[in-house]
């Protein structure tokens, strides 16, 4: 049985026209079947469809040139797009032939009885089936060939039927020959000496079982010295891998540390940006103001990750910001300098005169006035602690500035000292901060 189906869709330009399998022939066709119909009924059409599902492109000897064109065409037009399945019942299996409308070529499988489809390759349907596509030009010379060639097919069965018909003598002189008493006596003593040589080559087969039984024993007792000995190598290799792997792990915990000295070293220098920046929020002065950004910046790009803090641009980058504010500070505290060189000692002096003043500062002689002055005792001594105010307020300020200066240089002396020691230590030791962290 012959089961097809197919659609075919082709671009005429002003329109897209289907096509299918006709209804007059229908779907379904016996393995020999005669099919007739007018032309354009589509017998050309489904007779080049199963030449190209099952490999008359691959193997084109049997097949007619002028049909080759024509069945490239069905499959390699641009302008159409196919899809068809065909199923041919064969004693061997379902040939299968599918088609989808986007390939470029079909899939051919074979299901046999109570299996599952598996493929068909060409080389193999080449091998066990012969696909034939013809168009005689001169159909009764044809038919003459075709005569021959059955003509020649008759001898070929005659001789084939005489070599069984031979055969068929041959196997019932035997069997006659077989109920003779001196043939069956010849058989008997043929069978005899056969069993004798069973029994002979059966105690050669106990014999060699036994060498066997004992080259097995010979072979697990040298495979097990061998793993013995394998087994004490090993070991003598991992003991001799212990040493490095200790070093490693050495190396790695100096590493750690390193990296934990780093991280403390990140968060006294954010702590130092943090005073430094309290403090210039304290002296208000715009010079200072202006740099706070830049130093909030510059330590926040050194101190992400680890990373930075080793990356030496960066480093640099941030002295040199660092040593700008310096600067700043410097111009600053060398102005207050000048001043608190001389209020320091009037401080000196307010402070001394106020501890004397007020130990008399009672009620009774609050009120006297002083000579010389025009005040009271009380209005002096107030008048001193508001000048002492003032003058200490120039000192506090000198301190906050002598403040971010300490903070500075200690900042300056991790990122130009202490870090790129670490940084050198790394190096030397060749480890990389990812196998560290593992």
């Amino acid at each position: 049985m012959i089961e097809y189906n197919y659609l075919l869709k082709r671009d005429e330009g002003d329109e897209v026209k289907t096509f299918a399998p006709n209804k007059k022939i229908g779907s379904k066709l016996p393995n020999l079947v005669l099919i007739e119909g007018p032309n354009s009924s589509g017998k050309s059409t489904l007779l080049n469809i199963m030449a190209v599902g099952f490999y008359g492109l691959e193997h084109s000897e049997d097949i007619v040139p002028s049909l080759l064109d024509d069945m490239r065409h069905i499959i390699q037009s641009e302008r159409q797009k196919i899809k068809f399945q065909i199923k041919i019942d064969t004693p061997q299996g379902i040939l299968i032939s599918e088609k989808s409308e986007d390939s470029d070529r079909p899939i051919v499988y074979i299901q046999q009885r109570g299996k599952d489809k598996e493929p068909f390759a060409p080389e193999r349907f080449h091998r066990e089936y012969r696909l034939i596509s013809d168009i005689p030009d001169k159909p009764r010379e044809r038919l003459r060939e075709v005569l021959k060639n059955l003509d020649s097919l008759y001898i070929n069965i005659k001789f084939s039927l005489s070599s069984f018909k031979e055969y068929i003598f041959k196997v019932q002189t035997e069997i006659n020959n077989s109920q003779n008493p001196q043939v069956i006596k010849n058989l008997e003593k043929r069978i005899e000496e056969y069993e004798k040589l069973i029994e002979s080559e059966w105690k050669k087969v106990e014999g060699y079982k036994a060498i066997i039984d004992d080259l097995r024993k010979y072979a697990v007792l040298k495979a097990f010295i061998e793993y013995i000995e394998e087994e004490k190598k090993i070991k003598d290799q991992i003991k001799k891998l212990k040493k490095p792997v200790k070093k490693i792990e050495k190396k790695k915990k100096e590493a750690q540390n390193i990296l934990k000295n780093i991280k403390k070293f990140m968060k006294d220098i954010k702590n130092s940006k943090d005073k430094i920046t309290e403090n210039m929020d304290k002296l208000g002065y715009p010079e200072l103001l202006n740099e706070k950004l830049n130093i909030g910046k510059e330590i926040s790009n050194i101190t992400k990750d680890i990373n930075d803090m080793l990356d030496e641009e960066k480093r640099i980058i941030a002295i040199q910001r660092l040593e700008q504010l310096k600067n700043v500070v410097k111009e600053i505290k060398n102005k207050r300098e000048k001043i608190l060189q001389r209020d320091l000692m009037e401080l000196e002096i307010i402070d001394k005169l106020l501890a004397v003043l007020k130990e008399y500062a009672d009620a009774q002689y609050y009120e006297i006035e002083l000579p010389g002055i025009g005040k009271s005792l009380g209005e002096y001594i107030k008048d001193l602690e508001n000048e002492y105010a003032k003058k200490k307020m120039i000192k506090e300020e000198y301190d906050l500035l002598r403040e971010i200066d300490k903070e500075i240089d200690a900042i300056e002396y991790i990122l130009e000292n202490t870090i790129p020691l670490y940084a050198k230590n790394l190096i030397k030791m060749n480890i990389s901060l990812e196998s560290i962290y593992e």
